[in-house]
């Protein structure tokens, strides 16, 4: 008898594959159910392996903390905190694995990030740029790959991007690019004098010999000076780089410095400059140098109370701002300028914190990183938030020693939520901040040893030989199933087609990260499958030949070729569990893709054996083609059949 819920199963299954596979992108947001399952950019949207889709292979050696030993708790909790940060970033499929002798405590992680090849490079060149002539000038520099896009509203910020730095001629540094074009747009700073009091008075102003004085106290030793007359001076500096996120400036800064010192601060020369050319302020994110900053590092962020001279002293008099200037100018600078402030250390920290989250805040353009602190921590926020709005003084806020920023209150805030902001924020930066500040501090040190990029070309031509080899071979087995059992041959085909399309669709539900080694078990779990319905068709046409009529003989095939078929194929999924467990003991992440992908496959081949070929075989056998016996057993010699 055929079951109708078996159909209506069967028929179920099969059209959840095939939508599966359909679209590539499944994206299903609903109340209570959020799935997001493949990829835009692979064959089926499948989730593919740092060998096939190309990415990024990291090694890093611990480093002991404090001189002491390594030990297996210390290496365990690093993988685990760089497990959850790489998790947390959204890495799809990513690896962090133990690396040992195999003797001893293992000494290396290693991190593989599938995919991980785009890079952005936030770049602003002082003067007048326009994005035509950046993009013709990263053309001839050799950079085709890259693409250039102006930020819309801000003059001379544009985004640099593409799959990792790539020059014609290989694989190159995001820092060469930049030094590339710094040497086309070389920095360079007008210098002009008037008088401190009297625009009309004569001053006398510096000379070339005192301005390259002044210019060499930047640090920098390669620089030019060109007098363009009437105490206007223009210093060039070609081969300048600046850190990333750094501003041109400090060049200023300190220039300005010496060029206000004695004497020229007694012939009253007041310091004016403006950069033209020149980066002047840069940031690489995204990708593999997101990734290495997320794993690497722990961000520290630091809580100090800025003690601020004050406007008033303890009995409400006013207090005479120094240094000449009015109460206004004073009220302005008395918490910028650092001498006229200290930064007192708080007993809040970055310790006190129990969640952090990328956020927005009303009227702030860039995104920040919401913090909440554990009860400690928020009577310890009060405290400093009402000393801090009862003296009009800041709170400072700093990560990795870096200011951030420093906000007042206007009263004690409660609740132990707070935000921090930074002037060189992205989405990027405050999802990674967030992680490195939620996840805690590593217990031990890393030092990257080791990175190896896969380039994604290598990963496609090799997913296209596979697929290539999988197909021939899965036609080599149909036109053998078909040519030699006929009918039975038919429904193997079938059976083995509806096996490929859940197979690929459970790849991609769950999902399962496909390696070359995965593909090859692909390949391999083709033949278990054909093998199971080669015992069915054989089973069947010894019961046909016993004279058994053909529905019974379907039934009493089944029953006898599945003890063969469970027993081998369970065998088979005992030594992929042993697989998999030796590969994650001894960090061989090509076997245990090996073992999962072909453990899944064998548990399938057992489901579409067993159930849609004895569906499909019982539906065929109520057919007209049920009495023609000799297409069960064009060889064999058929009796007559019994009752």
């Amino acid at each position: 008898m055929i079951k109708i819920r078996t159909i209506v199963f069967a028929s179920i299954i099969f059209l959840i594959a095939i939508f599966s596979i359909s679209f590539k992108v499944i994206d299903i947001d609903l109340p209570g159910l959020d799935i997001k399952r493949g990829d835009s950019e692979t064959f089926l949207g499948l989730t593919l392996g740092l060998d096939l889709k190309g990415g990024t292979h990291l090694v890093y050696e611990a480093i002991p903390n404090n001189g002491s030993e390594l030990t297996s708790d210390d290496m365990e909790g690093a993988r685990r905190i760089l497990e959850k940060r790489v998790n947390s970033f959204g890495i799809s499929e990513s690896s962090v694995q133990l690396v040992g002798s195999g003797t001893g405590v293992p000494t290396k992680i290693l991190v593989q990030l599938p995919g991980l090849q785009q890079i952005n490079i936030a770049v602003t060149i002082a003067g007048q740029v326009s994005e035509k002539e950046l993009e013709d000038l990263v053309l001839n520099l050799g950079y085709e790959e890259l693409k250039i896009s102006q930020i819309e509203g801000l003059d001379g910020r544009f985004v640099i991007n593409g799959p990792r730095i790539k020059r014609n001629d290989g694989e190159t540094d995001p820092v060469i690019l930049l030094s590339e074009l710094d040497k086309s747009f070389p920095l360079s700073m007008i210098l002009a004098y008037t008088s401190l009091d009297d625009e009309n008075q004569s001053i006398t102003v510096p000379t070339v010999d005192q301005v390259e004085a002044a210019a060499s106290l930047t640090g920098e030793n390669d620089y030019s000076i060109e007098d363009l007359s009437q105490g206007v001076f223009r210093i060039t500096f070609p081969s300048y780089v600046p850190r990333s996120g750094d501003i041109n400036y400090r060049f200023l800064d300190q220039a300005e410095t010496s060029l206000l010192a004695a004497p020229f601060e007694e012939i009253g020369a007041l310091f004016q400059a403006s950069i033209s050319g020149g980066i002047s302020s840069w940031r690489i994110s995204g990708g593999v140098e997101e990734a290495k900053k997320l794993i690497g590092e722990t961000a520290q962020l630091e809580f100090k109370e800025r003690d601020c001279l004050p406007v008033e002293n303890e009995n409400n008099e006013e207090v005479w701002p120094p240094d000449n200037l009015s109460k206004e100018e004073w009220i302005q600078v008395r918490c910028i300028i650092p001498t006229y402030y200290e930064d007192k250390a708080v007993a809040l920290s970055g310790g006190d914190l129990v969640d952090a989250f990328p956020d927005v805040q009303p009227g702030i353009t860039r995104p920040v990183v919401s913090i909440v602190f554990d009860e400690d921590g928020a009577d310890e926020f009060f405290d400093i938030t009402s000393r801090v709005a009862k003296n009009q003084d800041l709170l400072a806020i700093f990560l990795d020693g870096e200011p951030l920023v420093a906000p007042s209150a206007s009263s004690g805030i409660t609740g132990g939520r707070a935000y921090i902001q930074g002037p060189t924020f992205d989405s990027e930066s405050v999802k990674t901040i967030s992680i490195q500040l939620k996840s805690g501090a590593l217990p031990v040190g890393l030092s990257l040893i080791q990175e190896r990029n896969v380039d994604a070309s290598l990963g496609s031509d090799s997913l296209r030989k596979s697929l290539i080899a999988g197909g021939a071979g899965l036609i080599l087995v149909l036109i053998f199933m078909i040519s030699y059992y006929r009918i039975p041959g038919i429904i193997a085909s079938l059976s083995l087609v509806f096996y490929a399309t859940l197979l690929l669709a459970v790849f991609k539900l769950i999902p399962v990260s496909l390696t070359l080694s995965g593909a090859a078990a692909v390949i391999l779990s083709i033949g278990v499958a054909v093998d199971a319905n080669i015992l069915i068709s054989e089973r069947t046409k010894e019961e046909i030949r016993s004279g058994r009529n053909i529905f019974s003989s379907i039934n009493e095939g089944f029953s006898r070729a599945w003890p063969s078929i469970r027993d081998s194929n369970v065998s088979t999924i005992i030594i992929c569990v042993v697989l998999y467990w030796f590969g994650d003991r001894f960090t061989t992440s090509v076997i245990q893709g090996f073992a999962l992908t072909l453990g899944i496959g064998v548990i399938i081949s057992m489901f579409t054996a067993f159930t849609i070929s004895r569906l499909l075989m019982r539906i065929v056998s109520k057919t007209a083609l049920g009495e023609m016996l000799n297409f069960y057993d064009p060889v064999g010699k058929i009796f007559s059949k019994k009752d």
